[in-house]
């Protein structure tokens, strides 16, 4: 009577779809003898950092259910024409909206990164920022551990967490001359593949500890914000 063989987790810096775990199942039950093949699927599954084949058969069923672009709603406001500060042209509003796979309590700990608009000059000889989108204030993570700024704008902060699912940013124009509604298109397509590329590698263990706010200094960087304020700040109207 054959036994189930002792599985050895190893660590993989990504989990593995369910076709790589059937392949990898195959090839185990050619190197062994007298294992069943829904043992070395198994074996596999937790080769691949699941706890069994089923476990791995829920996650992927799961994943396959919820596109993960759909949990990204944009939302861009244009601002009139301001003498004081013609720069600041709009604001940004997403909303990403919390699901089975990434509970809320997990989804406000993940660090996102602002993404970055640049092209080469008209003379090809460097190149300019032509917009950019600027976290809000209470959005920023600026925390030495979590900390991700710009390698090519002196003191610009890259790296925001949500709060109560929201993200709030400021648009502004820097000789762009693309109309505004190229550049809503360009913002929102940046945006969804930042933040969904950040779930996946989330749901796939592949996501750097620093990109995830520990429980602790999460409540302290809420705590100082008053429930009323919160709301104030991230209101759209």
């Amino acid at each position: 009577m054959s036994t189930t063989p002792t599985p050895t987790p190893t660590p993989t810096p990504r989990k593995k779809s369910l076709g790589a775990i059937k392949k990898h199942a195959k090839e185990i039950q050619r190197e062994s003898e007298g294992h069943t093949y829904l043992e070395c699927l198994n074996l596999a599954a937790v080769k691949a950092g699941f706890q069994n084949y089923n476990h791995a058969f829920n996650h992927a069923t799961l994943l396959a259910k919820v596109r993960l672009s759909d949990l990204v709603k944009c939302e861009i406001k244009w601002n009139e024409f301001r003498p004081a500060f013609p720069e600041r042209v709009g604001d940004l509003f997403v909303t990403v909206t919390p699901s089975q796979l990434i509970p809320e309590n997990v989804l406000q700990r993940l660090v996102f990164f602002c993404p970055e608009f640049w092209i080469d000059s008209e003379t090809g000889s460097y190149e300019r920022e032509h917009f950019r989108i600027d976290s809000a204030y209470f959005n920023r993570v600026t925390g030495i551990e979590y900390l991700k700024e710009s390698t090519k704008v002196k003191r610009g902060v890259l790296s925001f967490h949500l709060l109560k699912n929201h993200w709030r940013a400021s648009i502004f124009d820097y000789g762009t001359k693309l109309s505004r509604d190229e550049m809503a298109v360009q913002i929102k397509r940046a945006v969804i593949d930042q933040i969904t590329d950040t779930l996946e590698r989330y749901l796939s263990e592949d996501l750097e500890p620093a990109r995830i706010i520990s429980q602790e200094n999460h409540a302290h960087m809420v705590d100082v914000w008053e429930a009323h304020d919160i709301q104030r700040m991230l209101d759209t109207v």
